[in-house]
């Protein structure tokens, strides 16, 4: 279990009963399992709600197992929020935001590029920290005014390394 698996299990969740779960960024393992995807569902059928995992690649959501019960879509993470209403008239109760990875180092960097560079080359965006931290940032400006008055917002990907926090939540927090 991630460690923002485990931050969620500690958050209150009443209120999810009334409200919504959206994942930005679709879990890429190969065993389902063990993924965010999966952890979320478990919490939405818990607390009879819906849940909405949204990923920019369609290889991505097609990989998502037929087993699964709620809503995946291909698309955006920024057009999903722009259009919400399209698809949830509750608010948001569990904003994660997971698409895009820090960039410890050049070896994580070539890595990542391996396994995911073609599909953010495709879509001319450059795999890089400031650009993961602007994303998550318009996206969480832009589900604000979806946000339920008790919702928890999880921004994944946060490391403290040589002394220095490296986290797409410092670039985030800095700009409020």
């Amino acid at each position: 279990m991630s460690t923002s698996n485990k931050f969620a299990l500690n958050l209150g969740l009443a209120h999810l009963n009334e409200s919504v779960i959206v994942e930005i960024g679709s879990s890429r393992t190969k065993k389902f399992e063990d993924s965010s995807t999966f952890f979320f569902e478990k919490i939405s059928n818990k607390y009879n709600t819906d849940f909405f995992t949204i990923d920019f690649s369609e290889e991505v959501i097609n990989s998502i197992p037929l087993k699964f019960t709620q809503q995946k879509f291909h698309m955006s993470g920024e057009d999903f929020m722009k259009s919400f209403l399209t698809y949830s008239h509750k608010k948001i109760g569990l904003l994660y935001l997971d698409n895009f990875d820090i960039i410890y180092n050049e070896k994580h960097k070539k890595s990542l590029l391996s396994r995911v560079g073609g599909l953010y080359k495709n879509k001319n965006i450059e795999l890089n920290n400031e650009n993961s931290a602007k994303t998550h940032l318009e996206q969480l400006i832009l589900s604000m005014k979806y946000l339920h008055d008790n919702a928890h917002v999880i921004i994944d990907d946060n490391s403290f390394r040589n002394n220095t926090w490296l986290a797409k939540e410092l670039y985030v927090y800095h700009t409020f």
